[in-house]
């Protein structure tokens, strides 16, 4: 395995980047010496990246960005100059334990290539696939609805349309959540990043769009302290304050590659007062976080969306229905008796008050 090492380290394609050879030999050598639980994202920011004692893995996105890059550079590899290579290497989503692999065996026609013994080769590492619930943090009682409703009487007239659909979408969620308690479902997980660098409005924003993005059931909400290793339903919201002053940005990023999935930029006078800052928080999320959404839409096309994510997305396209047809996802099966009962046109009604 260090010879397939060493030609990867050696090769054109990784000739012009130091830190990923740096990476890629630093990961590999922990793995083959019986280290692979250090391999953290703390541990590697320090080792490899020179990051201080203490700096915050979660906040900080060095390594996952360059562990999606390492991955790029790696099929980049494999198509090119390794492309004969018999033992690859890879590094999965959600992980910095990097795997290896026998290459598929080429075709008859062009001839026989040497057998490697089974014995010399590790096994891919099978991993049981994440799944969680798509109720992560259950609501209490109905009246803790009734923190959110404020933001939405703050809201212009002009723009009924975020308004009514998240009121409903809410109404939905308090309906259903009892008739799917306790099934295992896998949503995307959502880490608010801290606001950098620290402001007035820009913390005030941060804090405004958590508190929105926690009552949208489509993701499943975690806090800093509990944030784990990202995994292949990783996103996360940046909030970032331009230091020429000219506004701050709120960016859904997809965790493992770097990839920005949806920006909004807010001007200084959108997030003037509260009810501005509450209103932007509520659209911003009721556009990022619906089952239509840029998030659910990028998992959809990178094809890591569960079951339930592409059902959920299809009970928002199509009216819901009792039956689910041939060809329809296994959580569907479960999902559209609970959501006809209660759509959001005939949803039971709920007196709002100021």
């Amino acid at each position: 395995m260090r010879r397939a090492l060493d030609a990867i380290i050696a090769s054109e394609a990784f000739a012009r980047s130091e830190r990923l050879r740096s990476f890629l030999s630093y990961i590999v050598e922990n793995e083959l010496s019986g280290k692979a639980a250090q391999l953290k994202g703390y541990t590697i920011g320090i080792d490899v990246f020179g990051r201080p004692p203490g700096f915050d893995a979660g906040n900080d996105p060095l390594v996952r960005v360059q562990a999606g890059k390492l991955r790029k550079l790696l099929e980049q590899y494999y198509e090119t100059e390794g492309a004969a290579d018999r033992l690859r290497i890879r590094v999965p989503l959600g992980s910095y334990v990097p795997e290896y692999s026998a290459a598929e065996d080429e075709p008859e026609t062009a001839g026989k290539a040497p057998h490697t013994p089974p014995s010399t080769v590790r096994p891919l590492r099978q991993k049981p696939a994440v799944r969680r619930s798509w109720l992560p943090a259950p609501i209490s009682s109905p009246l803790a609805l009734f923190s959110l409703l404020p933001l939405f009487f703050l809201a212009p007239s002009i723009y009924p349309d975020a308004s009514s659909t998240a009121i409903a979408k809410a109404q939905l969620v308090l309906s259903v959540q009892n008739k799917l308690a306790g099934r295992v479902q896998a949503l995307p997980s959502l880490h608010i990043m801290q606001c950098w660098p620290s402001g007035g409005e820009c913390n005030a924003l941060a804090r405004a769009i958590a508190g929105s993005a926690g009552y949208h059931r489509t993701v499943h909400l975690v806090d800093s302290r509990d944030a784990a290793e990202p995994h292949a339903l990783s996103y996360a919201i940046r909030i970032e304050s331009q230091p020429n002053g000219q506004g701050i940005y709120a960016r859904l990023v997809h965790q493992p590659s770097g990839t920005t999935v949806f920006t909004r930029h807010f001007s200084r006078e959108q997030l003037r007062g509260e009810g501005g800052i509450a209103y932007e928080a509520v659209t911003f999320t009721a556009r990022a976080l619906t089952a239509t959404g840029p998030l659910y839409r990028h998992a959809m096309r990178t094809g890591v969306a569960s079951n339930l994510m592409e059902c959920l997305a299809q009970g928002e396209q199509d009216p819901p229905r009792g039956t689910p047809v041939a060809g329809e996802p296994a959580a569907c099966s479960h999902l559209p008796a609970a959501l006809a009962d209660v759509s959001p046109e005939e949803g039971p009604d709920i007196t709002l008050t100021r």
